[in-house]
């Protein structure tokens, strides 16, 4: 088994590539398309947060594809498939036909991926990351002395020692080593850090919060309710939503049973605030 080393702190980069794929995943996750397989699934939502769009035919093959024609209102309708395997690139097909274009979004003139949005707030939660880290690190810092002396720091380096080591009584070796009045020493505010690092990580779930609401999702306040269930999307903020990935697809679930007589189902998964997971307990299963 491959040994892993500690690493100390983490880079700025390092945060936000973490906290990319944790959204990615999340928002990729939040939908499955009961009745393709699972290399379709996983791949039809791939290319709707990644590009924005995707082609799905008749016998629920997924394909990557390119819009190489627009009818009279500008919409798409023609598409080419692009594969890095030739035998699945250039097959030309027509929506409604042929396939049915499947959109992340309700917004068709303009196919929006999701990485944009995960961008934007990885970046948000990097920087409460790196303040979280460096109060971390910096709450092992409880005490720091001052020494005028090379004999006096070496004084409190072993009183500091004698301490963490665990001994029972200490005895000081310099006249007035810990006098207060003489400003030998400050102690590091261990409660202030504490409750810095509270807000923080109450900071960083609200704006998880935040991003699923983007998404179109309602959240329930923290204070209220710390689990969002996904078929609670009956606030008007969902209704409103100008970005709703919901609505999206099941546009394609009605789309393949009026034009292609094909029953599927969008499964929407619940998410855990608190545990920042997700599940399929009590999940959504909508049929059109």
């Amino acid at each position: 088994m491959e040994k892993f080393k500690y690493c100390g702190l983490y880079s700025p980069q390092d945060l936000f590539n973490h906290n990319l794929e944790y959204l990615y995943n999340l928002t990729k996750n939040l939908f499955k398309w009961e009745g393709l397989t699972d290399a379709n699934n996983e791949y039809l939502n791939r290319l709707l947060l990644t590009k924005g769009y995707a082609v799905i035919t008749p016998d629920l093959e997924v394909y990557d594809s390119a819009i190489s024609g627009v009818n009279r209102f500008e919409l798409p309708y023609l598409v080419e498939t692009v594969s890095v395997d030739n035998k699945y690139s250039g097959i030309k097909m027509i929506d409604g036909k042929d396939c049915i274009i499947c959109y992340n979004t309700s917004n068709k003139l303009m196919p929006t991926p999701e990485i944009p949005r995960m961008r934007l707030f990885s970046n948000i939660l990097t920087n409460i990351d790196l303040s979280i880290q460096t109060g971390v690190f910096n709450s092992r810092m409880p005490m720091i002395f001052r020494a005028s002396t090379k004999e006096e720091a070496e004084a409190y380096r072993q009183l500091y020692n004698d301490v963490a080591s665990g001994k029972p009584a200490v005895v000081e070796t310099i006249n007035k080593l810990l006098d207060d009045s003489n400003d030998t020493y400050f102690i590091n505010r261990t409660d202030y850090v504490s409750d810095n690092l509270e807000t923080l990580l109450r900071v960083k779930k609200q704006v998880l919060n935040e991003y699923l609401e983007s998404l179109g999702l309602y959240v329930p306040p923290i204070e209220k309710s710390e689990r969002l269930v996904v078929n609670e999307t009956v606030n008007s903020l969902s209704e409103l939503a100008t970005h709703n990935l919901k609505d999206a697809r099941e546009e394609v679930v009605g789309k393949l049973k009026d034009w292609f007589g094909i029953d599927i189902t969008l499964e929407m998964r619940n998410v855990d605030v608190s545990k920042q997971s997700l599940t399929t307990e009590d999940s959504e299963q909508r049929s059109i």
